[in-house]
């Protein structure tokens, strides 16, 4: 059975009807092993929907499989000598000596290395390995695209019944200038290399257990400076004044129209400058009609506010110090706490989803990381780790970078407010679950995970 979100299952055909006990993915291949059946104790698929009886390397009750560093791997619970079996593509399969003759009922791999563990012996009931994986073969010829003083080459694996490669390095000749491919990446760029000079580049390949001989090598190219391009004509003259300016206004915007200049002196483009028209000494930059919730200024000046929730929907609004504003359509559901790094990025928790949303200054939005029910609060540390903190259970959330995150952290009260100071610690204003605006505690998590807890001065505490 297959499932997109691991809750809605859907039954599928198994290519044999045997017990299969384990299924593993890797490589782009879904694979399957079973512990009975004669000869076809494994099968595979592209997709998990479709799939097809493959020859195991033994009729052994094979009980668990692997993927790790692009070989397969599975174990069984019998026989002498013959409870593992590899493969680097799923397909074929080739049987291996396990450490002990015990019965393997689980196989994982990490950190380079796989890890087996049987249900019975006497102190070697666990066996390790790197070694399942053959050095790769030899790459194909590389392909050479020549640029501005360095070439663009590109590599594959070459055929053969070596292990996958994880990493490729290239090298020019003459010279003997060098660029690394490491896998899934496909090509890299030889630089230095000196223009009108012909070369040629080989490449080896390499995975964890060593590295291949050098490829053929590929057909010369030569590095060529870019030609300079035409200096244009200067005109005989300024250019004249546009005339009949006119502006039509929009929501948050205007449209400038005008005539080209009758002298026309081959313009190439045109500048518009709008000059606000100011009343007052004081300018509001912004203005929220009900239930604002939130505010960040980024480095640039820029303010970032949470919507009315009444008027203006499910927004997030901008305003630039220049007084331009805008809006951006958060697309959830209660958005509240907001804050920004130093790269520009703006993050908003949502209430409902139990998400942090990240703006990029690109216009990109998307998800960061679902951070647990109820997240109010948010900040943002220098090196761009993301904190929140639960009204449901008081979670502190820190998020990497690279949207994975992890609780450090409980708080009793509800927290409040959250902030990451110099120093690494995590510092969260808490208030009682029956309190909307008085802050009573301080708590603090620092950078190796000790905790303390501060009441706030002229507050009454429960």
């Amino acid at each position: 059975m297959t499932s997109p979100d691991g809750v809605n299952w859907t039954p599928r055909s198994a290519a044999e009807n045997h017990s299969w006990r384990s299924v593993t993915y890797g490589g782009g291949l879904f694979v399957a092993v079973a512990n009975s059946g004669t000869g076809n104790r494994v099968m595979t698929s592209p997709d998990g929907i479709s799939w097809t009886a493959r020859l195991s390397a033994a009729d052994e009750e094979w009980k668990s499989v692997t993927y790790g560093d692009g070989l397969f791997v599975a174990v069984s619970d019998c026989c002498t000598g013959r409870s593992v079996m590899t493969s680097p593509d799923g397909i074929n399969w080739t049987l291996r000596t396990p450490a002990a003759n015990r019965e393997w009922y689980s196989v994982t791999y990490a950190n380079g290395i796989f890890v087996a563990v049987a249900i019975e012996g006497t102190g070697d009931r666990v066996m390790t390995s790197g070694t399942f994986l053959p050095a790769p073969n030899a790459p194909s010829k590389p392909t050479a695209s020549a640029g501005d003083a360095q070439a663009t080459v590109a590599v594959q694996a070459g055929s053969g019944t070596g292990g996958a490669p994880s990493s490729y390095t290239v090298t020019s000749s003459p010279e003997g200038r060098t660029c690394t491919v490491t896998v899934p990446e496909a090509s890299c760029v030889v630089t230095g290399l000196t223009n009108g000079t012909a070369y040629t580049f080989t490449a080896t390949a390499t995975n964890a257990t060593g590295s291949s001989g050098p490829s053929v090598p590929s057909d010369p190219v030569t590095p060529t400076a870019p030609a300079t391009p035409p200096v244009p004509a200067a005109p005989s003259s300024p250019p004249g004044t546009p005339t009949d300016v006119t502006i039509s206004p929009g929501d948050e915007q205007a449209r400038v129209t005008f005539d080209a200049p009758a002298d026309g002196q081959g313009e190439t483009r045109y500048t518009v400058t709008l000059r606000p028209v100011s009343y007052a000494s004081v300018v509001a930059v912004g203005i929220a009609r009900m239930f604002p919730i939130g505010l960040a200024v980024d480095a640039g000046g820029t303010a970032y506010s949470i919507g009315d929730y009444v008027n203006d929907g499910l927004t997030v609004k901008v305003n630039t110090p220049d007084g331009r504003r805008a809006s951006i359509r958060a697309a959830t559901d209660y958005p509240i706490g907001i804050t920004t790094d130093t790269r520009g990025d703006v993050y908003w928790t949502n209430y409902e989803r139990r998400t942090v949303t990240k703006y990029t200054p690109g216009g990109e939005m998307g998800t960061l990381a679902r951070v647990g029910r109820n997240p109010l609060p948010i900040a943002v540390d220098g090196a761009g780790n993301v904190y929140t903190g639960s009204a449901y259970d008081g979670a502190i959330v820190r998020t990497s970078p690279e949207g994975i995150p992890e609780t450090i952290g409980r708080t009793a009260d509800e927290p409040y407010d959250i902030g990451v100071d110099a120093a690494g610690r995590v510092n969260v204003l808490t208030r009682g679950r029956d309190e909307r605006f008085l802050a009573r505690r301080l708590e603090r998590i620092d950078p190796a995970g000790a905790r303390s807890s501060h009441a706030l001065p002229n507050v009454p505490q429960a």
